[in-house]
């Protein structure tokens, strides 16, 4: 029902919508809308990839939010695979291996999560500046890994450098 160049606006608008629905903690609308933002594209494949690979990231979230690992990875991975499949740009790839990150960390695979994220990093740092709240997410991500190594210098150090860049947003 919703075809032509207005489907990935659609998509667009439907995707902060599903993202305040997460935020109110009420992941069955999210599912739902997440649903429409699916049919929605498949009504123009050619179109709203990106709106694709968002709507991927925002299902990540919520199987995570859920505590499905294998879901939450499985999602952030087909948003990754989109973005590289349609040369997105490194901060668009870079934010995919942050929720990759997360993932790895969650399941103890904290090597993995290291090297992800500190590539998230270093992409943000280069394209964003190193004080954007962006690098701050990814610091903050950085101290739940420190700290998953009991190593709770590092993980202060994280957070406080994640404050740092909040303060200055």
């Amino acid at each position: 029902q919703f075809r032509g160049d207005r489907s990935p606006r659609m998509a667009q608008l439907l995707q902060p919508l599903a993202r305040a629905h997460r935020s109110m903690n009420e992941l069955g609308t999210v599912d739902s809308l997440l649903d429409l933002v699916e049919s929605v594209l498949e009504a123009d494949p050619g179109q709203g990839r990106i709106a694709r690979a968002h709507a991927h990231v925002t299902r990540g979230h919520v199987a995570l939010e859920r505590g499905d690992l294998d879901r939450g990875e499985q999602e952030y991975q087909a948003a990754l695979d989109l973005r590289r499949a349609i040369g997105a740009s490194d901060l668009e790839v870079a934010n995919s291996n942050g929720d990759l990150a997360g993932v790895a960390r969650r399941r103890g695979n904290l090597a993995l999560a290291d090297s992800l994220i500190a590539w998230s990093i270093a992409v943000k740092r280069k394209h964003l500046g190193d004080m954007h709240p962006e690098v701050g997410d990814d610091l903050r991500e950085m101290g739940a890994i420190a700290l998953a190594r009991h190593d709770y210098a590092a993980a202060e150090q994280s957070y406080r450098d994640a404050l740092l860049r909040y303060e200055g947003a």
